[in-house]
Formats: structure tokens, sequence, C-alpha cells
């Protein structure tokens, strides 16, 4: 079992070693969207199949031009791997075998003018296009050439026109590249051609707003309602209190037993004059008599008795 990639050995260098080794297998090439495989008897091509041809070939020169143009599309592609398996026989047998020098001789001379073509035509997903004036006076189209160019809408690219014809790619591009020097035709790049699409801004999604998680055991024994506090009355102005009487001192109760209550008016706790009582029988028990058998006042001149004795007598009057 051989296998690698072409970056480590190119195809060139694989076919020149299994015919140098003069090996009998199936080598299968994958290169991008090229596939193929290739049968060697003693180093020599007795059969070659692709996606594209397949049957049995009778003839020699047939053979070569399928090995050629298998290599030469490998060869066209960036990367591609390799698988040689010694024991694989092939479905069929040529009767005339191919030298691989041979072949390697004429994909070295298409590279070439594959070269020349890139310069106009770098890509095989370019899209040609008719133009409205031609550069040149005239030019002179055959049958295949009229077949090319009606088939050029702006839409199909280089591949596409590859297939549509059915022909060899570098006869097909041999052509367009006459077509784009007379001026009848343009070449889009393919950058050129699409343009990437323009990023799109998403779609602004507002945050979900999500409720308080509830409490089970509130729903259980929800708690009671908060009865509003109740309203404060403002503080009442200082002009605006009642203030009480303020009592009369001691001293007073000479003017309040004169002012209308007589000698005989007996004065109240708060010096007040009250309404006189009758005057009691003379020589009754409890009632102090002075040297005129009259009651003893608080103006009674200067022997009369002291404030302390006044109170007490007055006590006295009011227990009887």
């Amino acid at each position: 079992m051989l296998q690698g990639t072409f970056e480590t050995l190119s195809l060139p260098e694989v076919l020149g070693l299994l015919a140098s080794s003069r090996k009998s297998g199936a080598l299968r090439l994958e290169s991008g969207p090229v596939s193929g495989v290739i049968h060697l008897e003693d180093g020599h091509c007795r059969a070659v199949e692709t996606g594209e041809q397949r049957g049995a070939l009778t003839n020699g020169s047939s053979l070569l031009a399928r090995l050629v143009d298998v290599c030469f599309a490998v060869t066209r592609q960036e990367t591609g791997a390799f698988r040689f398996a010694a024991e694989e026989t092939a479905p069929w047998v040529c009767d005339e075998p191919v030298e691989l020098s041979d072949a390697l001789v004429e994909v070295d001379r298409l590279l070439k003018q594959w070269r020349e073509i890139l310069r106009v035509i770098p890509s095989m997903d370019c899209r040609p296009r008719l133009l409205e004036a031609l550069d040149a006076d005239e030019i002179v189209l055959d049958r295949e050439r009229w077949a090319l160019l009606v088939g050029i809408d702006g839409r199909r690219t280089v591949r596409e026109l590859v297939q549509r014809a059915a022909r060899p790619v570098l006869d097909v591009c041999h052509a367009l590249l006459e077509l784009v020097e007379a001026g009848a035709v343009g070449v889009l790049d393919p950058a050129v051609a699409s343009p990437p699409p323009k990023p799109v801004d998403p779609p602004v999604v507002a945050a979900p707003v999500t409720a308080p998680p509830v409490n089970p055991a509130s729903l259980v024994n929800p708690a009671p309602p908060v009865s509003p506090a109740p309203a404060v009355s403002p503080a009442p102005a200082v002009d605006d209190v009642e203030h009480p009487a303020p009592a009369p001192a001691p001293e007073h109760l000479n003017g309040a037993a004169s002012n209308g209550a007589g000698v005989n008016g007996k004065v109240s706790a708060n010096g007040a004059a009250t309404e006189p009582e009758a005057e009691p029988e003379a020589g009754a028990v409890g009632a102090p008599q002075g040297e005129a058998g009259g009651e003893i006042s608080a103006d009674d001149g200067p022997d009369a008795p002291d404030k302390g004795a006044f109170l007490r007598l007055f006590s006295g009057l009011r227990d009887s």
C-alpha cells in the first residue's frame, strides 16, 4: 500500500516512481471535484476511468487522451491525495498499453498553456458575459465556438460551460480566450459576480420580566391587611392652652372677706366668700366668742390669732 498527498509527492513524481519500479495495481486519485483511477501493469497504463469517462477503450491513442485528461485535471487542483493498491485488478484492459512518460510530457505542455489562460481566466468559477461592442472589426466562428458563444449568459461559470460543451477543458478555455482577446466576451471575477451578503443585525429581544417567587406559606396563611396609621392631630398652640387660675395667696383672704362678705361671712379654702350662715345662738358650743360675743375675723387688730390659728378655726367650723 502506497498513499499520501500531493503536497508530499506531486503526481508526476508518483507516476515516475511507479513506472520505474514496474508496479501493477490501481492508482486512485482524489483532488477536489476530480476523481479517477489508473490501472497499471508492469509500469504501463492499461485502463483509465473517471467519474465522467467510463467504458473500455480499444486503441492506445484514446487511452492516452483519457490519461492526459485525468492527470491534467488533478494537477490543476491546489490539494489532493493518492492511494495505490497492488492487489486491485482492472475491470477491462486496453489492447495497446500506454507509457506513463508520454502522458507526463503532454501534461507538462498543457500546464504551460494553462498558465497563459490563467492570466485572463483566473478561475473556473469566473462568469463570462457578452460585451456590447467589439474591439475587432469582425470575428469568424466555427460550429463549436458558436455553441460556446450562445451558452454565455452571464450566469454560467467556466466550469459549467465546459460541462455543457462536453469537450476538454483546455479546448473550451482556448476558445474563450480568443473571444476575450477579440473583445466579444468579458470575464467577471467570482468575488465581483457574487458579492458576499451583508451581515444582518440580530433582532433586539427584550429581557423577559419575571415575577418574584411566591412563598407557598403566604398562600395558606395570608398576612393580615395593614390598617392605615391614625392621623395625628397637630399640637395646640401655646396661646390656645387653658391655664388654671392660680390659687390666691393666703394674704388675699382678708380682702376676699371684706369684699361683699361682711364680718359674718365665711371664707372658703381658696379665699372666696360664701353665703353667710345663720348666726349660732349665744353660748353655743364650738362657737368661739369675742369680747362682744361675735365671731373672730382675720382683721381683729394686732392681738388677733395668727394664720395657723385661723385655719384651725376654719376647720372646726367646717366639721360642725
